[in-house]
């Protein structure tokens, strides 16, 4: 029963905290075990959320040995099956890891057809690549099989989590579930040789995942695809509609992703060139405060005067639901981001911070005001559910008043660009288009 208010809880939170979320392979999952869901790791504690979001059955985890210090928390943890497991990178010079209990309760815990979900990249990074997979996982499923005479029937389903920006609130993610790997097709590998079958069991759970997840090496090159990307939605595949379809928008930012790392190993100067003339170029928006859709080629077709006009008429008109959102809202909004900068986390943790404290002061906050509201405003139960039904619908037009407030700044100093301005940046625009014509052809 905890678990299926936790769920609800995370499974509402999570359409409120994305702005697009699309699942695809969704009917590949089991729904009874035993059996092992394995993931990427962007996003700390959001990851294993979602794979419980997406799963009919309870979800089982495997997680940090870490976590289990706090004598409070192991106890929830231990209660919601999650199961502690030692890393390399936990342990001091000259120790080794002892999981053998580990890998002892969670073969009971599979034996029981229950559902395990492990993370085999073993920790979390801000980076667009999949990380070397730990072997773990393969271990787990492999020792589970064979102690069951490989007719224990487990499955290993990999689910790719591609975010357009994994620590960004109101950012879009994509979720897919591949066929399910059965692990008693490696029998004969483990009987011959165990070590070759993990490596190649891992190696299969990496190539599935791999074909959803944009791999960049560097920096440098993730700075390239993400501008990239930017380009391409706005000035090339503008006609998609990829803002509103967020399975498009990534799978273009995968293809580009292969046309990046194929340049940067076979013209690495080119790649230098273009990412300059990106960079350039998105530096020179940000520095004049102007969005990248003024440089629209139907951008120009449009009345500036018009524009303003229906902006400046719009902003004026929300303005006092505005200024109500933005008092009964500011607090719990700002709370998350307070929290997170207060516990000085790295950057990989914002999302789940601000994510988990959200559940908790939303509701808190947003009962206190009904009861001040009932008690010292009025006791008429249709206002008090008016009222509460206001909360939220004027938060998200608080950020939607935002949104175009900013637009029409933008705006505005757009029209105030001097003409050479506005011919720099268009030059910068027609030589990105140039070379991508020579070097990245989709």
């Amino acid at each position: 029963m905890v678990y299926k208010v936790i769920k609800l809880l995370f499974s509402l939170a999570i359409r409120l905290f994305f702005k697009n979320i699309q699942v695809k392979g969704q009917e590949n999952i089991p729904t009874k075990g035993p059996l092992i869901l394995v993931a990427n790791h962007p996003n700390t504690l959001l990851d294993p959320v979602i794979v419980g979001v997406i799963t009919k059955q309870q979800v089982g985890y495997v997680a940090m040995a870490n976590l289990f210090n706090n004598a409070i928390l192991a106890k929830v943890l231990t209660y919601l099956h999650v199961l502690p497991v030692v890393r390399k990178q936990d342990l001091k010079p000259g120790e080794k890891a002892d999981n053998l209990t580990t890998f002892r309760k969670a073969h009971e815990y599979l034996r029981k057809g229950n559902t395990l979900a492990i993370f085999p990249e073993g920790a979390s990074f801000y980076e667009m690549k999949l990380q070397e997979l730990k072997t773990g996982t393969a271990r787990i499923a492999l020792s589970f099989e064979k102690a069951e005479n490989y007719t224990g029937n487990l499955k290993i389903v990999p689910i790719a989590l591609d975010y357009s920006d994994s620590i960004q609130f109101r950012s879009s993610i994509k979720i897919t579930v591949m066929p399910a790997i059965s692990v008693s097709g490696y029998k004969e590998n483990y009987e011959t040789d165990e070590s070759v079958a993990i490596r190649d069991l891992t190696e299969e759970i990496r190539e599935n995942l791999a074909k959803y997840i944009p791999q960049t090496e560097g920096k440098e090159q993730e700075k390239l695809l993400i501008n990239l990307h930017n380009f391409y939605t706005c000035y090339i595949k503008s006609e998609a509609k990829l803002k509103t379809d967020v399975g498009k928008s990534l799978d273009l930012r995968y293809q580009l992703a292969e046309k990046v790392h194929e340049l940067s190993n076979n013209n690495p100067n080119s790649a230098e060139q273009l990412g300059k003339k990106l960079d350039d170029f998105f530096m020179s928006l940000t520095t004049n405060k102007i969005s990248p859709g003024f440089l629209r080629a139907g951008f120009s077709t449009k009345s500036i005067t018009s524009l303003t006009l229906a902006y400046s008429i719009k902003l004026f008109l929300l303005f006092p639901l505005y200024v109500y959102g933005l008092i009964i809202n500011y607090i719990p909004y700002s709370m998350p981001l307070i929290v997170f900068k207060a516990l000085k986390l790295k950057i990989e943790y914002k999302t789940s911070v601000e994510l988990v404290v959200g559940i908790l002061v939303f509701p808190l906050f947003y009962s206190l005001e009904v009861w001040l509201f009932y008690n010292f405003v009025s006791t008429n139960i249709w206002l008090v559910s008016l009222f509460l039904i206001s909360l939220p619908l004027s938060g998200y037009l608080v950020l939607y008043y935002w949104a175009e407030l900013v637009r029409c700044m933008r705006l505005y100093r757009y029209t105030k660009l001097s003409i050479s301005d506005k011919s720099i940046i268009n030059d910068y625009k027609g030589s990105i288009l140039t070379m991508l014509k020579e070097f990245i052809k989709l």
